[in-house]
């Protein structure tokens, strides 16, 4: 079966943008699961994606309900007071909506809601998938 996944890149300017990749894997009964423990594994073209999660991150609960991913994951170096990777937070939104069909992520870090990104954006609530990914700004 194959999983879209969402890894980041750069431009030669600097710019950073999304880049879908569909890897095919072995047919497993959570797909959600499954494109989860393929983003935590990495891109497999290190040249030009970069990885937007640890591997030691840890999948706490995954479930869907009422159309919104509700996803918890533990990451020992991680603590309430510094902020998350923006990058790795819209990756997570954008492969796991991708995965389930779902158009929202509610995310936790270490049982915690309430962490803000390295862009400021709150994670208090469900995220909503961009209806634009890497679009231009003028």
């Amino acid at each position: 079966m194959g999983v879209t996944l969402y890894f980041s890149a750069r431009s030669a300017e600097g710019e950073g943008y999304f880049v879908p990749v569909t890897r095919l894997i072995n047919r497993q009964p959570d797909r959600a699961r499954a494109a989860l423990q393929e983003l935590i594994k990495g891109p497999q073209d290190l040249a030009s994606l970069n990885p937007v999660l640890t591997t030691d991150l840890i999948v706490d609960q995954l479930s869907t309900v009422e159309n919104t991913v509700d996803l918890s994951l533990k990451d020992a170096g991680w603590s309430p007071q510094s902020p998350v990777p923006a990058e790795m937070m819209q990756a997570l939104v954008l492969t796991m909506t991708e995965a389930t069909g779902a158009p929202q992520v509610k995310l936790a870090m270490n049982g915690d809601d309430t962490f803000v990104d390295s862009d400021s954006n709150s994670y208090d609530h469900p995220v909503t998938r961009p209806t634009a990914i890497n679009s231009l700004k003028r």
